[in-house]
């Protein structure tokens, strides 16, 4: 059985996260919470093709970042006051989430356009 990842494909990602974590204004915690994310997407995706995974991945991961306070405040909202959520712990679960998500919306046009249709009063 041949590998999903070849450890220079696996090098060159833990890489560039570790590079984005430099950025300044960039919180390394997200950083690499969005990247976990993204790496437990890709495990659980059963789609085939590398180039779909690797896209996949990239938006997963950006999804993560951009998502990652929002999460964090979706989450406080949830659980009971007493639990602080941090925005890294957030970011794995966005990451992880954030393209099933889209996945979903897209498969089932016809809902979503019912679904936004409510917010307006029309049908």
């Amino acid at each position: 059985m041949s590998e999903p990842v070849t450890t220079s494909t696996a090098t060159a990602y833990v890489f560039t996260a570790g590079l984005l974590t430099l950025l300044p204004g960039v919180d390394p915690g997200v950083v690499i919470g969005a990247f976990t994310g993204s790496l437990l997407f890709i495990i659980s995706d059963d789609s085939s093709g590398h180039w779909r995974k690797a896209s996949l991945f990239i938006i997963s991961f950006l999804g993560g970042l951009l998502c990652a306070q929002w999460a964090a405040n979706l989450l406080s909202l949830a659980l009971p006051s007493t639990i602080a959520v941090n925005p890294a712990m957030a970011s794995i679960i966005a990451a992880a989430s954030v393209v099933r998500l889209l996945q979903k919306l897209t498969s089932e046009p016809d809902t979503l356009l019912d679904f936004i249709r409510s917010f307006r009063g029309k049908k």
